[in-house]
């Protein structure tokens, strides 16, 4: 057997068959384990009756002054004992990672005037936790960090837990930017006389807008009608401006009237357009489309009645069932120029009516 001489502080090989004679010792081995089972670590002790090198197979048993077992059960350290047999536990690593808990949900901020928002220090939340088997303060880091910029839209936020032994998890939450910052209109009306034989006023009249907003295709070629050909082109892309986007703009019409209008001449058609950007934030300012529409055709024509001849005393007659009147825009208006008067002598020409058409 072996074991370990307290007096002669050293390791000794006893022989079973020599009444625990002492056969070889070793001096280099330490407490608490024995000696390897290399020769060369043993030399022969002369007492013992032995000079020759001994071959040792096997292993070693710990030395009975030590009984006890250092081990705890404890997965988070490692125990060992000390060479006075006392129990030293240092931390161990382990591959369980941390539990980390995100809890509850990040409101949506607002843009601002450049479009962006900063990230805010989510760390210092209490819906931010960490729990380890091991480890009673695991670390949290936050990615993008607190500060960092970022644009429309949402962004992910990482929350990661290390632990001591570098065991990580993680959990995110959702960062929503909206822009509620309405586009700027700084055109707000825009105008184009419409004429010729074919404008006839009389038959155009305000349009019937749906109000229903639509993308802008081309805000340097946008286009209004007021019925048939009365199209006005408009450059929108120098007065529509939004702060965070000069793309994704809508339009609606949303109203339609008419000013000035002069039977069979002229009339003033206005459409009202109402920008939106990308975000649905409408403009305050609308934008007025008017169109002048003038009728510039041939004069409207008379057939006047045919002079007549009354009875003296006898109140003359306007005539207007004899008129004939047409016109190239619309239903024409006749008016007379005076009241009837009594003058002259019998079969002499008396008093003179002009008929007016308009």
């Amino acid at each position: 057997e072996i074991v370990f001489n307290d007096t002669e502080n050293r390791w000794e090989m006893r022989g079973a068959n020599a009444g625990g004679a002492v056969i070889y010792i070793n001096t280099l081995a330490s407490l608490p384990n024995p000696p390897s089972s290399t020769a060369m670590a043993w030399e022969a002790e002369v007492a013992g009756g032995c000079t020759d090198v001994p071959t040792v197979t096997g292993t070693g048993t710990q030395d009975m002054r030590c009984p006890m077992v250092c081990d705890d059960g404890d997965p988070c350290t490692t125990d060992t004992q000390d060479a006075d047999c006392n129990c030293v536990s240092t931390p161990a690593s382990e591959s369980v990672p941390p539990v980390v808990t995100c809890a509850g949900t990040i409101a949506p901020v607002v843009a601002d005037p450049s479009c962006m928002r900063a990230v805010a220090n989510i760390l210092g939340s209490p819906l931010v936790s960490a729990t380890d088997n091991c480890d009673p303060a695991p670390v949290l880091t936050q990615s993008p960090l607190p500060g960092t910029m970022v644009g429309l839209g949402n962004t992910t936020i990482t929350i990661t837990a290390t632990d001591a032994s570098g065991n990580q998890s993680a959990c995110t939450y959702t960062l929503t930017v909206e822009d509620d910052t309405a586009p700027t209109v700084s055109c707000t009306e825009f105008s184009q006389t419409f004429s010729g034989e074919d404008q006839c006023a009389d038959f155009i009249f305000a349009n019937s807008p749906d109000g229903i907003f639509r993308p802008i295709g081309n805000l340097s070629s946008f286009s209004a009608a007021a019925g048939g050909s009365r199209i006005i082109t408009a450059d929108l892309s120098g007065c529509v401006t939004d702060n965070c986007s000069d793309e994704g703009f809508q339009a609606a019409f949303v109203d339609s009237y008419e000013e000035n209008r002069v039977a069979g001449c002229s009339v003033d058609i206005i459409n009202v357009l109402v920008i939106r950007d990308a975000a649905d934030n409408e403009a305050e300012d609308s934008i007025f489309f008017r169109h002048t529409i003038m009728y510039d055709g041939p004069a409207p024509e008379i057939i006047c009645p045919a002079d007549s001849l009354i009875d003296c005393g006898v109140l003359p007659a306007v005539v207007t069932d004899e008129i004939m009147a047409t016109s190239g825009c619309g239903t024409p208006t006749i008016s007379v120029s005076e009241d009837p008067v009594i003058a002259g002598e019998p079969d002499v020409p008396g008093t003179t009516y002009t008929y007016t058409i308009t």
